[in-house]
């Protein structure tokens, strides 16, 4: 009995500190299969696209005269947006973009997990009032001295 609950303990254990990123790491891939997807078969909606601007300098760039399919992801204040669609006109890259909802939440649902387990969120809240009572002990320490 001993065993077997010191084998569950460790696992729970490694779990802790390692297993939940794979879990999310293995979703957000699930998700992002999922989009791309949705994407590929036009199931998106086209007045959600954020359109991204790049100037370009290369020569002998030829301009474009429709969008393209395109893949990839980038994170603009916070935020993860999937490419839809790419267009170069004159010296200017256009990127269509569209938000992604879904790998966000697990993004933010991995760190929520991270600070609550490793008790981040509470040592930083204690960290200011247990600093400010210290001062108070200092000052009242030297005052009744």
């Amino acid at each position: 009995m001993r065993k077997l609950s010191a084998i569950l303990l460790l696992s729970i254990f490694v779990f802790n500190c390692v297993g939940y990123r794979f879990v999310v790491d293995y979703l957000q891939q699930k998700a992002d299969t999922r989009l791309v997807v949705n994407l590929d078969n036009n199931f998106y909606d086209e007045a959600t696209l954020i359109e991204l601007k790049v100037p370009i300098n290369l020569p002998y760039q030829t301009s474009w005269a429709s969008y393209e399919r395109y893949d990839g992801e980038i994170e603009i204040a916070g935020k993860l947006y999937r490419y839809v669609e790419r267009k170069v006109s004159d010296d200017t890259l256009y990127l269509r973009c569209l938000p992604n909802a879904e790998k966000m939440q697990l993004e933010t649902a991995k760190d929520n997990y991270f600070l609550h387990v490793n008790d981040l969120a509470q040592h930083n809240q204690n960290k200011g009032d247990h600093s400010k009572t210290l001062v108070f002990k200092k000052l009242i320490g030297d005052c009744t001295e």
